[in-house]
């Protein structure tokens, strides 16, 4: 412990220190789990290892690979070649392994040279650099004289070179070296334009990663408003409904007993599809009917309700309780605030690939409140999360009296 108090305390295998303490007894910091790190080398189009780091290792024996497999087709072209023109003219000298063995090596000292020229060119900004690409043209040079004194040292290993080997190397550097640095400019070359593609497919993984990503998100997101929406209807809608129940109790308790159980089978039918946004004209219906049985009762002959639905429109799905909430405005609108009687029409048709709900009262209207209210609102609100700029509701005032409240829908089947 007194270590730890001195110069803090490393946990073996986890890279996690402990702070040191300053006075009194040892105090340790809490350990925080070490994140990796993603990164992705455009540049390069390396991929990241699960540890967070780039697997350069990987890819340079990749590269040395690729390398040594084009080495040895390019000088296995090449001695078919000159083999090819040594028999033309009769004078092959060395036979078909004595070419190979002077020509394939020659080629795989290149190869050996690839991941030097290749890590040169990574680190190194060659486009927008010029003296990073002087220095690449520079290392050019020095890997062509390199090579032409590698090659010069094999052909004196394998007894080819006719002469000694500094006579021989000056002769190769005559002969070859201006050839060496056009391979060493190839090279280069291929690396960067592999390289650059590499860049353009990490940048494409990329962005498609992050659009996979951000749709995810917008989706998770999208779901909480919903919810969030759905959990703020269904105590106004609970509230309204047992506001209508209450004062028939006193009144008639036999009737008020009927609509406690009609609210029950009301409130099940809500709570069963309170999980789902989306539920068919047919099943939110059931649920207005139930409402509207609930505020006959309560009117007592006042209100008049009329219904005309297509059939085909019945299958069309619709954000639940959303049409429930335009009637117990329309009703409001129509009848309560009225001692008279009042007429509630609600009518359901195809229309060019959309829904249309139509609900009209012919009360007095509703007032600015009620237009921006709860239940107009929320409906607003999904309308929007569900179907964009595809989805609307209107609510107007009619000329003859009364109000009309429009809602449009994309017609979507169940199923579909």
């Amino acid at each position: 412990m007194a270590r730890a108090e001195r110069g803090g305390c490393r946990h073996p295998g986890r890279g996690i220190h402990t702070a040191p303490a300053r006075s009194g007894p040892a105090s340790f910091a809490p350990a925080v789990p070490r994140r990796d790190i993603v990164r992705v080398d455009f540049a390069t189009g390396w991929e990241p290892s699960p540890s967070g780091q780039a697997a350069a290792p990987a890819l340079v024996g990749r590269e040395t690979a690729l390398a040594l497999v084009a080495a040895t087709a390019l000088g296995l072209v090449e001695s078919m070649a000159y083999i090819g023109y040594a028999l033309s003219a009769g004078e092959l000298e060395y036979g078909v392994t004595g070419v190979l063995a002077r020509v394939v090596p020659r080629w795989w000292i290149w190869a050996a040279f690839v991941p030097i020229v290749s890590r040169h060119g990574r680190s190194s900004d060659l486009a927008e650099h010029p003296r990073a690409l002087a220095g690449h043209l520079f290392l050019g040079l020095l890997l062509s004289g390199a090579h032409l004194a590698l090659w010069a040292g094999y052909r004196q290993a394998m007894g080819i070179a006719t002469v000694p080997f500094p006579e021989d190397l000056t002769r190769l550097t005559v002969n070859f070296l201006v050839l060496d640095y056009i391979t060493f400019l190839a090279i280069a070359a291929v690396l960067q334009v592999r390289r650059l593609l590499g860049g353009i497919r990490a940048r494409e993984r990329e962005r498609a990663r992050l659009a996979v990503r951000n749709a995810s998100l917008q989706a998770r997101l999208a779901e909480a408003r919903l919810r969030a929406l759905a959990s703020q209807l269904r105590p106004h809608f609970l509230f309204n409904a047992l506001n209508a129940v209450s004062e028939l109790v006193h009144e008639d308790p036999a009737e008020a007993e009927r609509l406690i159980a009609r609210l029950g089978d009301l409130l099940r039918l809500v709570l069963a599809r309170s999980e789902r946004h989306q539920v068919s004209l047919r099943e939110e219906m059931e649920i207005v009917d139930a409402y509207l049985d609930i505020e006959r009762s309560r009117f007592r002959g006042r209100l008049e309700t009329a219904i005309d639905l297509e059939p085909e429109a019945l299958s069309v799905l619709v954000p639940t309780l959303s049409v429930q909430p335009l009637v117990e405005n329309a009703v409001r609108h129509g009848v309560e605030r009225d001692r008279g009687a009042g007429r509630v029409t609600l009518r359901g048709w195809l229309e060019n690939g959309t829904l249309r709900v139509a609900i009209t009262d012919d009360g007095p209207g509703p007032s600015r409140s009620d237009v921006d209210g709860i239940g107009l609102s929320n409906t607003r609100s999904r309308l929007s999360e569900l179907y964009g700029e595809r989805g609307s509701l209107e609510v107007r005032t009619r000329p003859e009296g009364g109000t009309r409240a429009l809602l449009t829908i994309p017609a979507k089947e169940a199923g579909t």
